[in-house]
């Protein structure tokens, strides 16, 4: 079965609680396979534990520990978290067994106290095989996996492979890299990893070479014996479910592209600045906009008939999607991966991201005019849809040469 896998944000427990209560309507009673929240968010609201529980979903908490190796600001609410710093942590300063097991012990204390089901084990953001970052990230997994066994029994752990693309995307770096990662993994009797590959998604540079190192190496990493999740990845999520993982996360509306180095970068700016993020999904484009852009689009009766959402269950109405977003995203996310579900071979399943990718550059450019047309500064990428067209179709192809042979 395919996962979805949703990051919930600040506020937005009251919608997690909408998509997760039975509807008669509706083809799946539950959505979201898993659900996570921010340590931050998690400390400050305790119903998204609640909710999961009552629901049956399990519920992971990320540690953000990402964040460590470049501090933050004096006002960010990061620091709150028992083992944050303003400081930036050096990785020498972990490289000692008794400081990384306080660093685990910390954090998997905490997410055992907000409500967790799952453990993610502290995880960092690594350049390559030779960062110290990635070979902390490996030993903080296997000590994770000792300190739960005596504190934590019988909690299950979701490691979180974080890296840049450009190194760990390529088959030569996958023996010293991925693969002794997911090797590690299944070693402390982890079934499943997330895949955070950065920077992939929402760029100029998602080209077709790049889009293509992506889904093998997921795809490689799932033929080594493990469930495999691509990791705060939107855009190319359902093709890499297509492609043969086993699910992908994201937001609601929002956490479209895999931006690890930039995410842990970004608790070093002042707190302020604009307001948060608001997304609008597209169901054509297979992603979100920002939320003005998306009602500029859906106001247009032009182009409205092409992106407007045709479930029923979902939005009886174009305006349902513009009134309740957030449902709407997850919804359509869902419905899409129940697409996928049904076919019955790799090939289909590609064939059919092949088919959506075509109408998505077809839509985006008419898009791209009533935008230009509204005032809109916002234009739609076009190079991630066509990379994903052309990649699925070598995909595909490669699928039934195989088969064939």
């Amino acid at each position: 079965m395919a996962e979805l896998l949703i990051h919930a944000g600040h506020n937005e427990h009251k919608t997690v609680a909408e998509l997760l209560a039975p509807r008669i309507f509706w083809a799946s009673a539950r959505p979201i396979t898993r659900l996570v929240v921010d340590a931050v968010t998690a400390r400050g609201q305790d119903e998204y534990a609640r909710v999961a529980s009552e629901n049956g979903v399990p519920f992971l908490v990320d540690p953000m520990t990402s964040v460590l190796p470049h501090g933050a600001h004096e006002d960010n609410a990061w620091l709150r978290l028992p083992y944050a710093n303003s400081a930036p942590t050096h990785p020498d300063s972990l490289l000692a067994a008794e400081a990384r097991a306080r660093l685990v012990r910390e954090a998997v204390d905490l997410q055992v106290e907000l409500g967790a089901s799952m453990l993610i084990p502290p995880y960092f953001y690594a350049t390559s095989s030779d960062d110290p970052w990635f070979g902390i990230s490996r030993a903080a997994l296997i000590e994770t996996a000792r300190y739960a066994a005596q504190a934590h029994p019988g909690m299950p752990i979701f490691p979180v492979f974080c890296g840049r693309i450009d190194h760990f995307g390529r088959a030569p770096a996958w023996a010293s890299g991925v693969d002794k990662f997911i090797e590690t993994a299944r070693h402390v009797g982890a079934d499943v990893v997330g895949m955070s590959l950065s920077p992939v998604g929402n760029s100029t540079s998602d080209k077709y070479e790049k889009v293509l190192r992506y889904l093998d190496t997921l795809t490689h990493a799932r033929r080594l014996g493990i469930r495999v999740v691509a990791w705060k990845q939107g855009i190319f999520g359902a093709a890499a479910v297509a492609a043969g993982i086993d699910g992908y996360s994201t937001g609601m509306g929002k956490l479209e592209a895999t931006k690890a180095a930039d995410d842990a970068r970004s608790k070093t700016k002042p707190p302020g600045g604009p307001g948060a993020y608001r997304g609008l999904y597209l169901d054509t484009l297979g992603h979100s906009v920002p939320f003005r852009a998306g009602e500029v689009l859906l106001s247009d009766q032009r182009i409205r008939p092409l992106i407007m959402c045709e479930d029923e269950g979902c939005c009886a109405s174009w305006s349902n999607s513009l009134d309740k977003p957030l449902e709407h995203a997850v919804r359509s996310r869902a419905r899409q991966l129940a697409v996928l579900r049904g076919q019955p071979h790799a090939p289909w399943r590609l064939t059919h991201v092949v088919q959506h990718a075509v109408t998505a550059v077809n839509v985006a450019k008419q898009a791209n005019e009533v935008l230009e047309q509204a005032g809109e500064k916002f234009r739609i990428k076009t190079v991630q849809l066509e990379a994903l067209r052309d990649v699925a179709e070598h995909l595909r192809r490669s699928w039934t040469r195989s088969a064939s042979a």
